[in-house]
C-alpha cells in the first residue's frame, strides 16, 4: 500500500468507528439513525477494496492506533454530536482534497461520502451555523491527521 492508501484506509475506519460510536448514542432520531447506517456500510464496502496488507502496513496501522489511543486517553474534552460528525466530513474532505483527478472513480467515493456525512450533519445543524462545533471537529481532525503522519 501507498502512504496515501494507507491515509484513505485510516479516514475510513475511523469515520466509521465514529459513526458506530454515535449510533449508540441513545436519543437519536429514526432518520439520523438511517443515516448512520448508510454511512457505515459505505465506509465497510470502501474498506473492502483495501487489500493484501503487507507487514509494514500492520505495523504502520498498529502504530497509529497507539498513538490515536494515547491522545484519545489525553483528550477529556466532551464534544458534541455536531462536533463528532464535522471530524468525520473534515477527514474526508482532506482525503478527496488528496486524491488526484485521474483517480477519478476513488475520488467520486469519497466525494460521495462526504455529501452522506455533510446531510448527517445537517440532522444536528440544520441551519449549518454552529461554527464552534466544525472548529472542535477541524482541529480534532487536525490532530488526527498530525498522529497519522508522525
Amino acid at each position: 500500500m501507498t502512504r496515501k492508501q494507507r491515509r484513505q484506509y485510516l479516514t475510513l475506519h475511523s469515520v466509521r468507528e465514529l459513526v458506530r460510536g454515535l449510533a449508540a448514542q441513545p436519543g437519536l432520531k429514526s432518520k439520523t439513525r438511517k443515516s448512520l447506517s448508510r454511512i457505515e456500510t459505505k465506509c465497510t464496502v470502501m474498506l473492502a477494496a483495501f487489500t493484501d496488507f503487507t507487514a509494514a502496513d500492520h505495523r504502520y496501522f498498529v502504530q497509529c492506533a497507539n498513538n490515536l489511543y494515547r491522545a484519545w486517553e489525553k483528550d477529556e474534552d466532551t464534544h458534541s454530536y455536531r462536533a463528532f460528525v464535522n471530524i468525520g466530513m473534515t477527514l474526508v474532505a482532506d482525503q478527496v482534497a488528496a486524491i488526484p483527478a485521474t483517480a477519478a472513480g476513488v475520488r467520486r467515493e469519497f466525494q460521495e461520502l462526504e455529501g452522506m456525512i455533510f446531510t448527517l450533519y445537517q440532522h444536528f445543524d440544520p441551519e449549518v451555523e454552529d461554527v464552534q462545533a466544525m472548529g472542535e471537529g477541524e482541529a480534532v481532525a487536525l490532530d488526527f491527521q498530525k498522529l497519522v503522519a508522525a
